[in-house]
């Protein structure tokens, strides 16, 4: 019988995980916030160039758990060859790595990476790093929501769970200027719902489909709104934006469960940058719920008569 050996479970437990990838060609802000996590954790390493990056995209058999992407209205010239790589990476075939982009105040999200989900960089990280494990289980989803869909096919029952398939929903929570503002900004077919109480809120989400919610409210009530939709399991991944006038109130906010939280005067570029990315997020949750949960009630069924066609 071999002889057990704690050094070598402890090194096979470490091998299965993955890294957290810092883009951090030059020093910023971003990096000087996660800096001291990169001396506490090997797990989260700062990339210095597109070698490096391609190195621990490529070279193990384990795949980062996520890739984070400091964004400024001004990049160094190092983020080009950068930026290229992880688009390359990301379009390829095999299991997803997730982007988060770390916007700083007035940055246009890079909606041209697809990012996973975008945040500000007022997140503390200790909401930043449960975040980033959220993001990793939800990409986990989507994998096994695309395998399901390859292997029952299109099942009429998607298209009625999912809903309209040309419909996508925005509601702005409070009596702020972003409701206009947003309006005049989505030349997108998005629905733009106001709603300006709580119980019109909790209203209008259980009877219609949104895909993303955008609390416009004082930084106390924005709180108990996040922190109410939270408490229900319904909207517990449902992507939810919010404003801060500073970082205290936007770390109260990210605290509360914000997905992301604008800080300050934040250009009409930024604003749209947000709301699209947090949309496309909320409308993939949906399909990847719709496709699991439809799957999951004909891997459910015991009737031989239940089976799948050879049609379907």
């Amino acid at each position: 019988m071999a002889e057990y050996s704690p050094t070598l479970e402890t090194e096979t437990q470490d091998s299965s995980w993955g890294k957290i990838l810092l883009i951090a060609p030059v020093h910023n802000h971003v990096f000087d916030m996660l800096e001291p996590l990169t001396v506490l954790s090997e797990r989260l390493v700062a990339i210095r160039s597109a070698k490096q990056l391609l190195e621990e995209l490529e070279g193990t058999n384990v795949l980062p758990i996520c890739i984070l992407l400091p964004w400024q209205e001004d990049n160094p010239p190092e983020f080009i060859e950068l930026t290229k790589a992880i688009k390359h990476f990301r379009k390829g075939p095999g299991v997803e790595v997730p982007l988060l982009v770390i916007t700083n105040q007035s940055a246009p999200v890079p909606l041209d990476l697809k990012p996973s989900a975008t945040v500000s960089d007022a997140i503390p990280p200790d909401v930043l790093l449960p975040r980033i494990a959220g993001l990793k289980r939800l990409a986990n989803r989507a994998e096994e929501a695309r395998m399901r869909r390859g292997l029952f096919g299109p099942l009429p029952q998607y298209k009625a769970e999912f809903g309209p398939l040309k419909s996508t929903g925005l509601l702005v929570a409070g009596f702020g200027k972003h409701f206009g503002r947003a309006q005049a900004l989505l030349d997108l077919p998005v629905d733009i719902v106001g709603a300006f109480s709580s119980e019109m809120t909790e209203d209008y989400l259980a009877a219609r489909r949104s895909e993303a919610v955008l609390i416009d409210m004082p930084t106390w009530q924005a709180c108990e709104e996040v922190e109410r939709l939270r408490a229900d399991p319904r909207y517990f991944n449902l992507p939810i934006l919010a404003h801060a006038t500073d970082a205290e109130s936007a770390h109260l906010l990210y605290s509360a469960g914000a997905t992301d939280v604008l800080v300050g005067e934040v250009g009409d570029k930024a604003l749209k940058g947000h709301i699209i990315s947090a949309l496309r997020a909320g409308r993939r949750q949906r399909l990847t719920d719709a496709i699991l949960t439809v799957s999951s009630q004909w891997l459910a069924r015991q009737d031989d008569n239940d089976y799948l066609s050879e049609k379907n």
